[in-house]
This record gives structure tokens, C-alpha cells and sequence, in this order.
């Protein structure tokens, strides 16, 4: 009797399955959509006050507007496949309108005044500048559709898999992990050299502060993707490879230290900028796999948690 009065309910839930699109999934979708049209229309609007009005920062900005609003066109996919409800399509729909216009509107403005004598900007150069922080929230959507896909696409493992074969499957996944980490750990090391001895000069207390700020926010990186590559099967080799990666993150840190409190030079110009300093290691590639490691690992606990959810109690007869 019980059987056949939870049965139904369940297939309700399966025909609108909009209807289980959670509120905190909605939330973060209208977030990430809001910081990908605010960050992108920042970004115009400082590239297109630099100095006298120019054409190659004009048409930067347009190509930050145009690929901003591809990028919210393609979220619209993921939306589908995530299966969200039909007003959720709105807000990215209403803002990748605004930076179609946005971009129309800047690139006849850009053709309509002339290049500065060390003005190389392009549209193509503006491609990059929207990659930037503010739009990866949108690209974790579209990464949680692709495995949403890939979940439903790829069958399962066989119950009685070949011993060899899952050994060598294992073995493998660790081997990538380790590899993530490792790079991760160099990426945190190139990009304190480069803050700091770029073209072998040797940088004033801002640029210690910022090669500081650099490696502590790649030892934050190790840190959670060590956790993720726990919960990914990796083993004690990754384990001590995050280790290791995190003391040579410290030691760093430790050289950069007495630079970083030294009195400032009343000759050096540069100011420390702490968005700069943390985006830098981040943007780097060296540190995309293990920041992929970690976005894999939330979006695996989060779809096992829909899959397995918590069951009612059965209500007596």
C-alpha cells in the first residue's frame, strides 16, 4: 500500500523536473549572471575612460561587451540541460541583449576617433580581458551542465569489474591529480618570480607585498585541491605532493617577508593592489588543472547529493 502511494509522487516529481530545480541553484545562477554583466560593464566603462578617448581601448572594450554576451548565450544551453525553470532564462537573456548593444554601440564610438600613437588594442585583445573573475561563477554553470551530460551519457562501472583494468584506471586518476598539484605548486613559484624579478629587476616593498599575497593565495589553492583530490581517489603520493607543495609556497613567502615590511622607496611609484596580486596566480595557467580538480570535486558532492536524497518516512495508512 505504501508502495503504491510513493510511486506516483515520485513520477510527478520526474515530469516537472523544474519544479526540483533547487532555490539555492537559482540563486546562484541569477548571482553569477548579475557578475558577469556588472564586471563586463565595469570593464567598458574603464577601458573607454583611459586618457583621451582612443580606438584601441574602444575596440577592447567592445570585445570584452561581445564575448561577455556569448558567454551568457551559451549559459542558456546549461540552463537546459540543468533542466531550470523558464524565468530563470530571462536575466541572461536581458543582459546579453544590453552588451549586444553595448558592443554595437562602443565599436561605432571607437571608429569614430583616432589610435593613439602606442594604441594596439583590437577586439581580439578584449576576448582575454573577459575571462576575468567576474564570469568564472557562469563558467562553473557551464561546467556543471557538462557533467550533468556526461553523468547521463557514460554507463556506470560494471558491479564486476575487471581488477586489472580498475587498478589501472586508479592508478592513472592519480597520476593526473599528482600532476595538477605539481604544476599548481610551479605555477605559485613562476608567478612569484615574475612579480617580483620580472626582467631580473629587483622590486620595491609593493611588489614583495603583492609576490607574497601570490604565494599565500596559491597555498590556498593547494590546500583545497588537496581536499578535492581526496575525494577525487587520490592517494598518499598527492597527499604528500600538496605537502610539499605548501612548504615551498611557505619558504617563498618567508624569503619575500622582510621586502614585503621594508620602508617604502620615495622613488618607486608602484602601489600594491591586493585584486591584482590574488587574480595573478589564479590567471596564470600553470594553476587551471588543480582549480578544474576542485570545481570537478564540488560538482560531483553536489550531484550525488540530488541523486541520493534523503528518504521520507513513511506515513502510516
Amino acid at each position: 500500500m505504501l508502495e503504491t502511494t510513493a510511486t506516483p509522487r515520485r513520477f510527478a516529481r520526474d515530469r516537472h523536473p523544474s519544479r526540483a530545480f533547487p532555490v539555492l541553484g537559482a540563486v546562484g545562477v541569477l548571482g553569477a549572471v548579475a557578475a558577469a554583466w556588472s564586471g563586463a560593464v565595469w570593464e567598458v566603462a574603464y577601458l573607454g575612460s583611459i586618457g583621451d578617448p582612443d580606438r584601441g581601448y574602444l575596440l577592447e572594450a567592445a570585445g570584452v561587451a561581445a564575448t561577455t554576451a556569448a558567454i551568457l548565450l551559451v549559459s542558456l544551453l546549461a540552463l537546459r540541460v540543468l533542466r531550470a525553470p523558464a524565468w530563470l532564462y530571462l536575466a541572461p537573456l536581458a543582459a546579453a541583449g544590453h552588451l549586444v548593444h553595448v558592443t554595437v554601440r562602443t565599436r561605432a564610438e571607437a571608429f569614430g576617433v583616432p589610435r593613439r600613437r602606442f594604441s594596439s588594442g583590437t577586439m581580439d585583445s578584449g576576448v582575454f580581458d573577459a575571462f576575468m573573475p567576474h564570469v568564472w561563477p557562469l563558467l562553473v554553470v557551464a561546467i556543471a551542465a557538462a557533467a550533468v551530460l556526461v553523468h547521463g551519457v557514460v554507463p556506470g562501472p560494471r558491479r564486476r569489474a575487471d581488477r586489472f583494468g580498475a587498478a589501472r584506471s586508479g592508478g592513472a586518476r592519480r597520476a593526473v591529480l599528482g600532476a595538477a598539484v605539481v604544476l599548481a605548486a610551479a605555477n605559485g613559484a613562476v608567478t612569484w618570480w615574475g612579480l617580483l624579478y620580472f626582467i631580473w629587476y629587483r622590486g620595491d616593498p609593493a611588489d614583495y607585498q603583492a609576490a607574497l599575497t601570490a604565494v599565500l593565495t596559491t597555498t590556498a589553492v593547494l590546500v583545497g585541491g588537496g581536499v578535492a583530490a581526496r575525494s577525487l581517489g587520490g592517494g598518499r603520493t598527492t597527499d604528500v605532493l600538496v605537502v610539499m607543495g605548501v612548504l615551498g609556497q611557505l619558504v617563498l613567502a618567508a624569503v619575500s617577508l622582510d621586502g614585503a615590511t621594508a620602508p617604502a622607496d620615495p622613488d618607486a611609484s608602484g602601489d600594491f593592489e591586493l585584486l591584482f596580486s590574488v587574480q595573478t596566480p589564479l590567471l596564470v595557467p600553470g594553476s587551471y588543472p588543480l582549480l578544474l580538480v576542485i570545481v570537478v570535486a564540488v560538482v560531483r558532492a553536489v550531484l550525488r547529493g540530488r541523486s541520493h536524497p534523503t528518504p521520507r518516512r513513511p506515513q502510516d495508512p
